[in-house]
């Protein structure tokens, strides 16, 4: 009679299963949400940057939280053995830093990305980063 009674919801998916060691994956949501944080003040401090501001008008607050949120999440990825794990933290530093204006800095990381796929990704969003800038070619 009514046979849409008789269907079977669909099965559970299965949990996925995180093969990297203990507390990796946690440590990088963390690093996450550290450089999620970090990027509203790196729109203050790339808005500075940009302006040309002296230090003594700058916002000192934002600067100061930029860097020690940066900071934190640096420590924190320095503590991830897993290639995967590290790859994908070290790629929200560089979206951290490209946010504010830190090229050199974001492709200070981006040298430690062992991960191909990961690196193709940040020079698709940010070509400049994979070609030295054109001040230390200069300079060299």
């Amino acid at each position: 009679m009514f046979g849409w009674f008789k269907k079977q919801p669909p099965p559970l998916a299965e949990p996925v299963k995180d093969d990297g060691p203990p507390g990796e994956a946690d440590a990088v949501a963390r690093i996450k949400q550290l450089c999620w944080l970090g990027g509203m003040s790196a729109e203050t401090v790339a808005l500075d940057k940009s302006e040309k501001l002296p230090p003594e008008e700058r916002n000192t607050y934002e600067h100061d939280r930029y860097a020690r949120l940066r900071m934190e999440a640096v420590q924190l990825t320095d503590t991830l053995t897993d290639g995967f794990y590290r790859g994908t933290a070290l790629h929200f530093l560089v979206d951290l830093c490209m946010k504010a204006d830190d090229v050199e800095i974001a492709r200070a990381f981006f040298k430690h990305i062992e991960i191909d796929f990961i690196r193709e990704k940040i020079i698709g969003t940010y070509p400049q980063i994979a070609h030295p800038s054109l001040s230390r070619i200069i300079g060299e």
